[in-house]
């Protein structure tokens, strides 16, 4: 893949975030996908967007940074959201979320086989009134 193609998969990933829509995962990951970060499978990921969705309806990703060398990428991305929905048992406070992170992707056959990745949970859990 080129570089160029390696990027725009990445935005459509993205967009099946920002639109609320997992089945576009469906084009961007191999059914052999795995996070390395949680073990999860693309069935997992797809269900998180669902959560994240009710929890944050107007929830927004966008990419801070991207370098693609290689078979790799490696996107800088913050998340935003207003909370108006149950998150991880946490009732709606009406706070607006804001979160950042990192993630690690390979490429193999036009789609992404395998993730590495980390966010700001803590930092997450704090807006959200859970954690000092």
């Amino acid at each position: 893949m080129t570089t160029e193609e390696m990027k725009a998969l990445r935005r459509v990933g993205f967009q099946a975030w920002n639109e609320g829509r997992p089945e576009l995962l469906d084009e961007v990951y191999a059914p052999n996908y795995r996070n390395h970060f949680s073990d999860e499978t693309l069935d997992v990921d797809k269900q998180n967007i669902r959560i994240a969705r009710v929890a944050f309806p107007d929830l927004t990703v966008t990419v801070d940074d991207q370098i693609v060398e290689g078979d790799r990428d490696v996107v800088r991305w913050t998340a935003r959201g207003l909370h108006s929905g149950e998150y991880l048992g946490v009732p709606a406070t009406g706070r607006r979320l804001e979160q950042t992170g990192i993630t690690i992707g390979r490429f193999e056959n036009g789609r992404i086989v395998e993730e590495w990745g980390r966010a700001d949970d803590v930092g997450m859990l704090r807006q959200l009134g859970v954690l000092p």
